[in-house]
């Protein structure tokens, strides 16, 4: 089963509530696919269940996928456009509206580990709209990721990019690296002043082989963060 296969199935189960979408339309079978609770597209604003195929296993990294967009000053730098207009954040955003009620965000990880899966985080940060960075923008793309696992009182870190090409994230980064939970995570990046410049997507996730062995998780989660159809 490809990841395409494998959302196609969870889609079943979860009706059309959610609409399925590929990172990837050219190469969908093996692409990063998402379930979103809307038929709206792009859909940076939701949150979204998303299924990667993990290259090499029969598994797959399922969970909880949230981006934090742009302010609007960088339409002042890339242009007014419908394509950048749609990755400015509001408050409308779902990152926006779980940042106030970060519980809710915790409570997924330890709805998580109730149901007998190991939890994970991963924070990923780029310097440029999901757009620039399709395009390998200047040729300077660098997606920096720290990935943790939890320990059932606390969220540990597992791996990170060593090389921060960036030196502005540099202090952000040794921040949120020390975070032991995702509440502090979160609170990190709203503290750092410079945010509105990067595009971020936080992950809660877990690593399966079976559309049935997830489908309790993620009914949990989508009950926890209250998603419902647009």
């Amino acid at each position: 089963m490809n990841s395409q296969k494998f959302t196609a199935e969870l889609q079943k189960i979860f009706g059309n509530d959610l609409t399925a979408r590929p990172f990837n339309r050219f190469e969908p079978a093996d692409s990063i696919w998402w379930l979103v609770p809307s038929a709206e597209w792009p859909a940076f604003q939701y949150s979204k269940i998303f299924v990667n195929p993990l290259s090499g296993t029969n598994k797959y990294e399922v969970g909880l996928y949230l981006e934090n967009g742009h302010s609007s000053n960088m339409l002042l730098v890339e242009g007014n456009k419908p394509s950048n207009r749609a990755q400015v954040m509001d408050n409308d955003w779902e990152w926006a509206k779980l940042s106030k009620d970060k519980g809710r965000l915790e409570g997924v990880i330890i709805s998580m580990q109730q149901a007998g899966v190991s939890p994970r985080v991963r924070l990923e940060i780029e310097p440029f709209s999901p757009e620039r960075a399709a395009e390998n923008y200047d040729g300077e793309k660098q997606k920096i990721r720290l990935t943790y696992d939890y320990t059932g009182t606390a969220i540990n870190l597992l791996d990170k990019t060593d090389t921060i090409n960036d030196p502005k994230l540099r202090g952000l980064i040794e921040d949120v690296a020390q975070q032991t939970n995702v509440a502090g995570v979160v609170n990190s990046i709203e503290l750092f002043s410079e945010s509105e410049w990067y595009w971020m997507n936080l992950l809660i996730y877990f690593e399966t082989d079976s559309v049935n062995a997830s489908v309790g998780v993620l009914t949990d989660m989508l009950n926890i963060l209250g998603v419902e159809e647009a």
